[in-house]
């Protein structure tokens, strides 16, 4: 009996610890992904300290999501959202609000976040592959948030509409009992960047600031009026002490004006004393005061952003100032500065990386007022300010290991494209990005060092496109660069007098490039993709640009000839998009473009190599092609976006809809066959040297592609999914995103 009862409960025993392995196999974190590069490469916008943990910081992005660190910014991750929030607010219970083309709010310090308004939403469609969604909700146009504030039960926000209607909101924390409490006609075309908006509250109502005037919400008694009107524009709102502060910014000065009544009013500009290393005020032109938070409600320690001309600039880079001042209840003293367009912070004893201004957001810490958050493009700092002893600074965007290099911390906000591995070397590996040129890695993704540059070729690093590295000669390696800021998704191009680019070769591995190795392609094209075709006796280079067309070099990218012959142009430009070279052909893919606000589509041409001659190819239905894959073997595929149109309010009133053609075609025998059908768009596809497929969408999901068509991998990653590339190890795949930074998968 006794043994029978010793095996029950060894069975019993077994039984729940296998239910316990199981349980645990299906809830543990998923180590199969894990993000590499280094931080930064996008604006930091809304830094917050939470006043209920001092440990927990946010941030924002300009390329989408909400960053959260539990460990004052030593490490960092990101909720899972589709949206760009540039208007956040945190209540005093540490509740997080962040707006954009909805109202999304966190209760669990950020692990989690959720939209509460508008509720029913019917649409919610990726602009093309940008991660600024457009929504749809019932009965009306949800408009873009603009600013948030809150009190004891309530959120209080303001939207303007595409068509220029402005409408102050009420709900509760939850986005329930919501009603609109006041509208009005503004005249803003587009509401995410032509109006600032801020709001403050008190007890007695909602301050909101609409550019030249101030109205004022009486909550007790629900009337609306207007305060304060100016012939400036209103820079900052905020409540401090019972006193209203703001900045009214004039032609030829600016005022940080506050008041209890709106009858008399004090200028803290009066006691305005500033270093003599910068212009003084109003010798040229106004000071750009940016007033964003404070530290308590300590009158003594205000934080400032500034910004000026420089009289005597250093270079024609160093043509702005900006940085941060504190008001210490006498006077203005400097706390932080860098110099705008340049990389280093003057205020460090040197270079710091990715530092350039200008600065978007300044948050005082709430449980200690000699440290505050700023951020800027590429950077968050950490500030503490001691007015005895030497003020401390230091980036949060990054590891700094002191001699160089820097790994991530999990602020990657950067656009990547391609992510190469040395052929010689396992250990080094390549990213190409926008803003910051590209990422070196020796230890395998572990630490990063940015390339050496130099002033005199500053123009053109910006962006690194595409890389090849030589096949035959260790260090060799070929990349495609540009001055212009993610050129392929901007449907036309702007400033074409200041565009420069160039096919570029590196002998010494990436950290240094030779910008005038190449010859015929246009300087002032924007080289986007390339395809290679390498044996030790034949070095073909097909090459895209953005807005010259397309390009091929027979001696190894030394020199190009034209391939554009019968090409369609937009004025004087070819926008292509991509390249492939096989054997005996070029498939070169042109952008779409807007037109009155409609899609013009795609083209695709074939370049016969050996005749040099080339053909249109009908692309049927395709309207937003945004890549090609090709397979020796299995062919040519091409990669689709679901076409709309901006005028989508028209589409959705008259039940017309259209979300379709999304997904991967096959070009084979002359014809166009969908072998997976995908309404969010596939952005990019790719083979492994056995012949399987992937591919990503635009939101966030990774696919496996087969005869059955296609199933997940992985979803759930950032907002866009770029471009996919294999490791010399094809266990190991590189997934880059549209300012979320690039993926390592093992497969």
């Amino acid at each position: 009996m006794k043994k029978i009862i010793i095996i029950v409960l060894i069975l019993i025993f077994l039984g729940l610890g296998g239910l316990g392995v199981f349980l645990w196999l299906n809830t543990r974190p998923d180590d199969t992904i894990t993000r590499i590069g280094i931080g930064g490469g996008g604006a930091f916008l809304n830094p917050m300290i939470d006043p209920t943990d001092e440990n927990v910081y946010y941030v924002t992005s300009d390329m989408g999501g909400l960053y959260y660190s539990h460990n004052k910014g030593k490490t960092w991750d990101r909720s899972v959202a589709r949206g760009v929030f540039t208007t956040t607010h945190i209540t005093d219970s540490g509740v997080v609000f962040a707006g954009g083309y909805g109202l999304y709010t966190s209760t669990d310090k950020g692990k989690t976040i959720q939209m509460i308004y508008p509720k029913n939403v019917k649409h919610s469609v990726s602009r093309c592959g940008w991660n600024e969604n457009l929504m749809l909700a019932d009965n009306f146009d949800n408009g873009y948030i603009k600013g948030i504030i809150s009190n004891e039960q309530n959120i209080f926000f303001v939207t303007i509409a595409w068509e220029g209607s402005m409408r102050l909101i009420k709900t509760d924390y939850n986005g329930d009992n919501l009603s609109i409490l006041y509208t009005e006609e503004t005249g803003i075309v587009d509401p995410a960047s032509d109006i600032d908006v801020r709001m403050a509250i008190t007890d007695k109502g909602v301050y909101i600031s609409l550019g030249t005037k101030i109205i004022f919400y009486n909550t007790n008694i629900n009337t609306i009026a207007t305060v304060y009107t100016t012939t400036g524009y209103i820079k900052d709102l905020c409540v401090i002490d019972e006193k209203i502060f703001f900045i009214d910014d004039l032609e030829d000065q600016s005022k940080i004006l506050y008041t209890t009544n709106f009858a008399t009013f004090n200028d803290l500009m009066d006691y305005n004393t500033l270093p003599t290393e910068f212009t003084k005020y109003g010798e040229a032109g106004t000071f750009n005061w940016h007033f964003k938070e404070i530290d308590g409600n300590n009158f003594n320690n205000i934080f400032l952003s500034f910004s000026s001309p420089v009289v005597n600039p250093v270079s024609k880079y160093d043509d702005t100032v900006d940085g941060i001042m504190k008001f210490n209840g006498n006077n203005f003293e400097w706390v932080f500065d860098s110099m705008y367009k340049t990389r280093h912070v003057t205020d460090l004893n040197g270079w710091s990386y990715g530092s350039h201004g200008p600065f978007y957001g300044i948050y005082a810490s709430p449980h200690n007022n000699n440290i505050c958050l700023v951020s800027n493009v590429e950077t968050i700092y950490l500030m503490e300010y001691e007015k005895e002893e030497t003020k401390k600074i230091k980036t949060l965007h990054c590891n700094d290991h002191g001699d160089g290099k820097y790994s991530t911390n999990g602020l990657e906000v950067q656009t990547t494209y391609f992510v190469k591995e040395d052929l010689f070397d396992k250990n080094h590996i390549v990213i190409c990005t926008t803003d910051m040129g590209l990422q070196n890695s020796y230890d395998n993704g572990k630490t990063w060092q940015r390339m050496e540059i130099t002033q005199t070729d500053y123009d053109i690093y910006n962006t690194c496109y595409d890389l090849h590295f030589d096949k035959y000669t260790k260090n060799k390696l070929y990349g495609l660069w540009s001055s212009r800021h993610d050129a392929p998704y901007n449907p036309t191009i702007y400033d074409k007098e200041y565009t420069k680019g160039a096919f570029a070769v590196s002998t010494d591995g990436g950290k240094t490039w030779d910008f005038e190795y190449s010859n015929g392609i246009p300087k002032d094209a924007i080289p986007v993709k390339m395809s290679v075709s390498q044996t030790e006796d034949n070095f073909l280079v097909a090459v895209a640009t953005f807005n010259r067309g397309f390009y091929l070099s027979r001696d190894g990218g030394k020199n190009f000839v034209s391939i554009n012959y019968g090409m369609e142009k937009v004025e004087d430009l070819i926008y292509g998009e991509d390249i492939v070279l096989t054997d005996t052909s070029i498939y070169c893919l042109t952008a779409p473009y807007l037109e009155n606000g409609y899609w013009k589509p795609s083209k695709m041409y074939e370049y016969n190599i050996s005749s040099a001659s080339s053909k249109s190819i009908d692309l049927g239905d395709i309207v937003i092609a945004r890549s090609l894959t090709y397979h020796k073997e299995k062919g040519l595929y091409i990669n689709v976006i679901p076409t709309y149109s901006y005028k989508w309010f028209e589409e959705y009133n008259d039940g017309s809809w259209v979300n379709e053609n999304g997904g991967i075609y096959h070009y084979t025998g002359g014809k166009l066959v969908k072998i997976f059908e995908n309404t969010d768009g596939i952005f990019h596809s790719a083979f492994t040297s056995n012949g399987k497929m992937y591919a990503t969408d635009t939101y966030g999901k990774i696919f496996v592609i087969d005869e059955n068509g296609g199933r997940v991998l992985h979803e759930g990653l950032f907002t866009m999914l770029k471009n996919i590339s294999f490791s010399l190890d094809e266990k190991i795949m590189y997934v880059t995103a549209f300012g979320g930074g690039t993926y390592r998968i093992k497969l």
